[in-house]
C-alpha cells in the first residue's frame, strides 16, 4: 500500500491495476432521488403569535408569547405558527 499526502492527512491508495469503474450519471442519479423525496404536510390549522400575547412594537419581547404558540400548535397535533410583520 502506497501513502500519499492529501491536505493535513495520508490518505491510503490502493494500487490493484484494474481500470477504475465507470460510476453513473450522478444527475441521473439525483433525479430519481428527488422523485422519491416527499415534502413534508402539516394540517391546515394556524396559531398567530398576537393571539398568545404577542405585540410588534419593536420593544416588547414576545418570547413568551411564541413559545406558547409553538406549545399549542404541537398539542395540537402540528399546524403552522403564523409571524407577521
Amino acid at each position: 500500500m502506497r501513502t500519499v499526502a492529501a491536505s493535513a492527512f495520508a490518505t491510503p491508495l490502493l494500487f490493484t491495476g484494474a481500470a477504475p469503474a465507470i460510476t453513473p450519471d450522478p444527475w441521473a442519479l439525483a433525479n430519481r432521488i428527488a422523485a422519491r423525496v416527499r415534502g413534508p404536510k402539516f394540517p391546515h390549522r394556524r396559531f398567530d403569535i398576537r393571539s398568545y400575547g404577542a405585540v410588534g412594537d419593536g420593544v416588547t419581547d414576545c418570547t413568551a408569547a411564541i413559545r406558547t404558540a409553538i406549545r399549542a400548535c404541537h398539542q395540537a397535533g402540528g399546524g403552522h405558527v403564523d409571524v407577521p410583520e
